[in-house]
């Protein structure tokens, strides 16, 4: 009996040795709470260096994310999901700040203004995300990070009614929060 005892208590000194040295999982891609500011402010630098032309959009910190709104006409052609040049220099170092930061994943929602019908809008600003999207992934960023949604005209910054509101309704925009 003495020796059984002996033997279940070495078995649970081996069992207990063999847990205290297995290491957590690594979650290299994931911010720790302690790293979140930390990160939060890397990604808003980062994002206000590329975004510092007002034609371009604009770079703003709400809550825990980043948002950069990417004027629409500036990105894209008329009635197109295609971005242009201009747009596609933007992207690019956006896609680098990404590819240099993995511990954060984007959000992209494409907006409309209420010209033409629901459907339409909520079409096209689906395909804006999506090249948006697939753009950044071209570029090297981890697809799972990358996420995508058109809005249509349902969530205007300004008047419809007016073109200045109207073009400032027609925009990218790009939410970057650092991974939990």
């Amino acid at each position: 009996m003495r020796n059984l005892k002996l033997g279940v208590t070495c078995l649970f000194a081996f069992v207990a040795a063999g847990c205290a040295q297995q290491q957590a999982p690594s979650h290299s891609n994931v911010v720790t709470p302690s790293e979140f500011n930390v990160v939060l402010d890397q990604n808003y630098e980062r994002a206000m260096a590329i975004v510092i032309d007002e034609t371009i959009g604009k770079v703003k910190k709400i809550d825990q994310q980043i948002v950069i709104q990417l004027k629409g006409d500036h990105s894209f052609a008329y009635n197109s999901s295609e971005v242009l040049p201009e747009g596609k220099l933007v992207l690019k170092q956006l896609s680098a700040l990404l590819v240099d930061l993995p511990k954060s994943q984007v959000f992209i929602g494409g907006h409309t203004d209420s010209s033409g019908s629901d459907e339409y809008n909520k079409k096209l600003s689906m395909q804006r995300a999506e090249s948006v999207a697939l753009f950044f992934i071209n570029q090297g960023v981890d697809e799972a990070r990358v996420g995508a949604f058109g809005f249509g005209e349902k969530a205007p910054i300004s008047d419809n009614a007016t073109r200045q509101g109207r073009e400032e309704n027609r925009r990218i925009e790009l939410r970057i929060t650092p991974k939990i």
